[in-house]
This record gives structure tokens, C-alpha cells and sequence, in this order.
């Protein structure tokens, strides 16, 4: 059986492991990414992490080396052509040339979340979809899509900025200068920021799960609060429900944990703003790999490239 490695490139820390052709994570490890350092600090922090991942293994086993990164990448010129704005010194690095020549391997790298969405297709909570939305929420809101069973990357391979769809006139400020984007509104970040301007959290109190503990003891502002911030979630889902009629819609990140406090809510909201066929053909779950989609999802695409 081949086994590739796959890499998930975050601000705080790289994660990799050894993956099976059936997605199998034989062996995992992680780093941090020491990113305040700059480009050449991150790239030597993935390479001693394949290198230590390499090691485990007999010569000739891994085949294949897949990297999920933030921003927009470029195989031919090597590394990420724009965004990755949490990485300095990573913009244009040629990480994928350099790791070539160091372990004479195919190496492939693709956006973080888009490698995200190909795990959860494969062998997670979208397995089996036809059409496939997988969003995440975190510092923004990133997407990827499969459909028609493919992988759509759209025509300059940027397709899956969600985050950046526009759900108010002149709302909430973004962080790509913009106004109104989803991600302002709808982001785990923009929920702890809410609490915050409301006077909910403590400025020390940065999870987005807090919310709803403060739910659970009946606080009216964090019940108001809740409500406010799934219906602005559900807007942009339903927008992708109308726009691309998916069978399957998956929600990543450390808020898609909550439980029915968040998706019998939510469901309730989409249902409500979607259209009555295109909500009835899709069944909106929360992502199941967790953690290791990313590195899984790098992994096999790398070995289905190659």
C-alpha cells in the first residue's frame, strides 16, 4: 500500500502525519510554525517535520508529499501567490520546489481549507456527496467545494472565499477592507468580538464556546447575542444552498462542536431562508475528521495527483 505525507500549515502550529491510501493516519506529529520568524523559519520547520515523519518508514514507502496551506497557491511557481496573511515572509517562498529537491518526492499544495473538504469528501462527513460545501469556522470563514464529484477550484483556482460574500450594506468591517463580509458578521472570531462589544466576555475570554455556556445559564444578552449570530450564519448558508443545491453541507471548526445548541437552531434558520427544494436535497452536518482533515485531505490529494 503507498502512504503519502500530509501537512496542514497553521499561525500557531504545522501538523503532519503519515496517511494511507484509504486516509488511515498512521503516524502524526506537529510543530510549531514559529511564524513570527518568517518564511525561511516556517519552511525549515516543515521540512525536519516531513523529515522526522520520513524517518519512521522504510525507504520507498512514502510516495508523496501533500501541503494545505492559507492563501492561494501556485504549483508552478512553487508557493502561495496571495494571502496567507498571518504567515510573514511566506507570500511567494518556493516551498514546493525546495521540498522537491530535498526529498526527491512529488510534492503538491493546495489551499488549507480546500485540502479540509477533500478529506471530509473522501473519507468524513461528506463522503458520498455528488455536490459538496465544507465551510469553517475560525478567525474567517473559508470554503471549498466538490461538485460533480470533482473538485472546483473555479478559474484562477481562488474559488471557496466565502467568507467574503456580502450578507449586510455597509455592516461590520473586514479585515480584506470591506464591509459587510460573512466572516465579519458570522466568524468565530466576529462572535467573540460581539460578546465583547456587548460587555458578554471578558477581555481575556476568547473562545467562541463560552457563549454558549452563558446560553445554558439563561443570560438574556448571550441568548439575544446567540440568536443574532446564527441567523447571520444561516444567511450565508442559505446563500450557498440557493446559489449550488448541494446534497451534502459540512461545518468545520471548534463552533460546529456545540451541539444541538447551535445546529437545531441553525437548521431551523437555513430552512426558513432557503429555498423549499434546494433545502430538502441537502443535509447540513458538522465535519467529523476534526484536527487531522486537513493533513489527511493534503495527503490524498497528493497521492491522486500523483
Amino acid at each position: 500500500m503507498d502512504f503519502a505525507i500530509g501537512i496542514d500549515l497553521g499561525g500557531t502550529f504545522i501538523k503532519g502525519g503519515v496517511i494511507s491510501q484509504k486516509g488511515e493516519c498512521l503516524l502524526e506529529k506537529s510543530t510549531p510554525t514559529e511564524s513570527h520568524l518568517g518564511g525561511e523559519t516556517i519552511f525549515k520547520n516543515i521540512r525536519h517535520l516531513c523529515q522526522n515523519l520520513r524517518d519512521e518508514f522504510s525507504e520507498g514507502t512514502i510516495k508523496s508529499m501533500g501541503i494545505g496551506t492559507p492563501g492561494l497557491v501556485d504549483q508552478e511557481k512553487g508557493g502561495v501567490v496571495s494571502g496567507a496573511h498571518n504567515l510573514p515572509g511566506w507570500l511567494n517562498f518556493p516551498f514546493i520546489h525546495l521540498l522537491k529537491a530535498d526529498f526527491s518526492l512529488p510534492v503538491f499544495a493546495h489551499n488549507d481549507v480546500t485540502m479540509m473538504t477533500y478529506g471530509e469528501y473522501l473519507i468524513g462527513a461528506g463522503k458520498g456527496a455528488t455536490n459538496l460545501i465544507c465551510i469553517t469556522l475560525g478567525t474567517g470563514i473559508g470554503g471549498g467545494f466538490i461538485l460533480n464529484k470533482s473538485l472546483y477550484e473555479g478559474s484562477s483556482k481562488y474559488a471557496g472565499e466565502v467568507g467574503h460574500m456580502k450578507i449586510r450594506h455597509n455592516g461590520r468591517s473586514c479585515t480584506c477592507g470591506s464591509k459587510g463580509c460573512w466572516e465579519a458578521h458570522a466568524s468565530a472570531s466576529a462572535l467573540v468580538q460581539r460578546a465583547k462589544e456587548k460587555k458578554i466576555y471578558k477581555e481575556n475570554e476568547n473562545s467562541g464556546k463560552i457563549i454558549f455556556e452563558k446560553v445554558k445559564q439563561k443570560d438574556p444578552a448571550s441568548i439575544k447575542l446567540l440568536k443574532s449570530y446564527i441567523s447571520d450564519l444561516a444567511l450565508g448558508v442559505s446563500n450557498l444552498l440557493n446559489i449550488f443545491n448541494p446534497d451534502i453541507f459540512v461545518i468545520g471548526g471548534g463552533l460546529s462542536g456545540a451541539s444541538n445548541q447551535f445546529f437545531e437552531p441553525l437548521q431551523k434558520k437555513v430552512q426558513d431562508k432557503t429555498m423549499e427544494a434546494a433545502f430538502n436535497a441537502c443535509c447540513i452536518k458538522p465535519a467529523i475528521l476534526g484536527n487531522k482533515a486537513g493533513m489527511i485531505g493534503s495527503a490524498l490529494f497528493s497521492l491522486n495527483q500523483s
